[in-house]
């Protein structure tokens, strides 16, 4: 858990504290901060335009990964960005190792010029939100979202149609 007080020194101040998690727009990327047992896990939104950008941003996540001793890996997925850092033990030094590994990545996305957006469609279009999926934090568009849950009912329906009868537990 992140206290208020140290969720005002990272990244300015700019994102919106939750009970587990943070998440709000930096620079103009959408960030999300879960806080998770012993490590931070961060999604950074960016649609890559060009193959060669891919390869040029994977590069220097690679050189940012071996640069800072918190962070773990560094990796590009779909349309994010995952940083996954392992928590100090000294509590002050969490605003700092923050914005120590996410500033860089911000900066490398605005020198290219990346756009942010829909964790699922890249798109930055409609409506955005932050939503809970699987126990992390994403922004997602209101297309996606729909496409989600009409998926999800109908993978529900199928489930019960096939299991009308429930499982029992056998007596020994």
């Amino acid at each position: 858990m992140i206290s208020k007080k140290i969720s005002r020194q990272i990244l300015d101040g700019t994102l919106v504290k939750r009970k587990n998690y943070l998440f709000g727009s930096y620079k103009g990327y959408y960030i999300t901060i879960d806080c998770k047992p012993h490590v931070y896990i961060v999604y950074i939104h960016a649609t890559f335009d060009t193959f060669s950008g891919q390869i040029q941003l994977r590069s220097f996540l690679k050189d940012h990964e071996k640069k800072l001793q918190y962070l773990s890996r560094a990796e590009d997925i779909g349309h994010a960005i995952k940083l996954r850092i392992v928590k100090p033990k000294c509590k002050k030094l969490i605003p700092s190792i923050l914005t120590d590994a996410i500033e860089p990545v911000i900066e490398q996305l605005l020198e290219n010029e990346y756009d942010t957006g829909c964790i699922g469609c890249g798109d930055n279009d409609g409506k955005m939100d932050c939503y809970e999926i699987c126990g992390f934090h994403y922004y997602v568009c209101e297309r996606c979202i729909c496409r989600s849950q009409y998926e999800l009912s109908y993978i529900s329906k199928m489930f019960k149609k096939s299991y009308r009868h429930p499982v029992k537990k056998m007596k020994p």
